[in-house]
């Protein structure tokens, strides 16, 4: 993997409302101010490529005006503008460099709306706007408390020459917003402050890091014991990683304190590369995931099979006689634990989101489709319907008018051009059945409505007048498709 293609992964211009040839790696963190404010840090790091030069004694310069707003509760409470320089004393035309700034601001807890604009001088040609949200925290706590985590570049103890804007208690610290580690000989350097220490810990009390892989894998820890001498003290870690392959990792940093009381933790997401260390390969990493840990490896055959026949409207033919053919309860726990693993959006988090959004599928479905011909809901026409494609946008549901049975037609706006499913309840005790759809590869019959409505005297096209106005079934919980 070359450094190129980890750079152009790892930019943060996801946000990026505008953008030219401005680009911009940018990292927060919340420390304690006092009793009622927090300071919110802001780290940028702008690769040197991205500033317009101009010849100037001894070499070139560049510059970029920094426009950073904050609001909160719909108030502005922060207008800063920065200008940030880059030299050099030769040309710049290939990528040497990010320079790298830091902003500290005293905010009150709580969600702030951040706006960072970026404009080339002195001609603002290129430039950037970044939008997001973020959480101030508060740390108007007694309990023993940890600030955000701050990936350094550089930590050593301050020296006099050294810039103020990198200086923090006594610690000259160049931030790394990139989260990107660099090197045959990696190092973690890792700065935050441990809150409440004295009240909450009086007899001392342990930080432990530990790095986990992209899977949740432990590759490794570290502890430090500290003497409690001050409610806010500092804490920081030189961790090497050079046994690490290139890949993602995340930190966790735990604060126990020694005998009773509750620990306090945080965690950061990092970015290794090392040349000697190629990345490994996306499959071996599923493969390394750890299944015995997973709630699959302790499912009987008979749970299996039961959530594989749930799962039928969404697996491919193939993939079913794949599961056919497997003999054994492993296997098809296996087979079913990678299906999760490669339908989860966020492998970082504990919970398979797509999994849970399935199973909210069938617990609805369970809960009012059931009826004497399918005491499970989930084995109804609109069970089916609901396992495959999710909760309807919208939903008309005509009750029984004269001969008319019940029928409801589902709606949905995201899938194709748009189309919709009717269910029919021939026998009144909400057992609705499929009698049509406009989806692709669905029962299709234009002449629905002449065979189940028209023909025992109503039209749905005057349901106004027949039914008066359609009732509505209750909202559909919406969750992400």
């Amino acid at each position: 993997m070359k450094w190129s293609s980890i750079l152009g992964i790892l930019l943060v211009t996801a946000l990026a409302l505008h953008s030219a040839k401005l680009e911009m790696f940018l990292e927060t963190a919340s420390l304690r101010a006092d009793d009622t404010t927090s300071y919110w840090e802001l780290m940028f790091a702008i690769p040197d490529t991205c500033f317009h030069y101009q010849r100037v004694r001894g070499g070139y310069q560049g510059s970029i005006l920094l426009q950073v707003v904050v609001h909160q509760k719909g108030k502005e409470v922060i207008n800063d503008a920065t200008r940030v320089e880059a030299f050099s004393p030769v040309p710049v035309h290939t990528f040497q460099r990010t320079i790298v700034g830091w902003k500290h601001y005293q905010l009150r807890p709580g969600t702030a709306q951040i706006t960072i604009r970026a404009y080339s001088l002195p001609d603002r040609k290129d430039s950037l706007t970044i939008q997001f949200s973020t959480q101030v925290r508060d740390y108007s706590t007694d309990r023993l408390t940890l600030s955000d985590l701050i990936i350094a570049r550089e930590l050593r103890a301050a020296k006099t020459e050294d810039p103020p804007r990198f200086v923090l208690n006594g610690l000259y610290i160049v931030p790394n917003p990139s989260k990107l580690i660099v090197g045959k000989k990696p190092h973690l350097k890792l700065y935050c402050e441990v809150y409440n220490a004295r009240r909450a810990a009086p007899e001392g009390y342990d930080l432990t890091y530990r790095i986990y892989d992209v899977i949740g894998r432990l590759q490794g820890s570290v502890r430090q014991t500290y003497h409690s001498i001050a409610d806010g003290q500092v804490a920081y870690a030189d961790i090497p990683l050079d046994l690490l392959p290139s890949g993602i990792y995340s930190v966790e940093v735990t604060a126990h304190p020694k005998g009773q009381g509750d620990s306090a933790v945080r965690r950061k997401k990092f970015f290794v590369y090392n040349p000697d260390r190629p990345p490994i390969p996306q499959e071996t990493l599923a493969a390394l995931a750890d299944f015995q840990s997973s709630p699959f490896a302790t499912m009987t055959e008979e749970q299996v099979n039961r959530e594989v026949e749930q799962l039928k409207p969404l697996l491919p033919e193939q993939a079913l006689r794949l599961y056919q053919s497997l003999k054994t309860t492993e296997a098809k726990q296996k087979f079913l634990f990678r299906f999760w693993l490669l339908q989860d959006p966020d492998p970082t988090t504990p919970v398979n989101e797509a999994r849970q959004e399935f199973f909210k599928r069938i617990e609805y479905a369970n809960t009012y489709f059931s009826s004497p011909q399918f005491p499970e809901g989930w084995r109804s026409d609109r069970g089916r319907v609901l396992r495959q494609y999710g909760f309807p946008d919208e939903v008309d549901r005509y009750p029984m008018s004269g001969f008319a049975p019940p029928y409801e037609i589902w709606k949905y706006h995201g899938l194709e051009e748009g189309v919709i499913f009717v269910f029919v309840d021939f026998q009144g005790t909400n057992t609705y059945r499929l009698v049509h759809s406009t989806k692709d590869g669905e029962l299709f019959d234009p002449y629905w409505e002449d065979k189940y409505i028209r023909r025992t005297g109503t039209n749905v096209q005057d349901k106004e007048n027949v039914f008066n106005k359609p009732d509505k079934l209750p909202e559909f919980p919406q969750f992400p498709r």
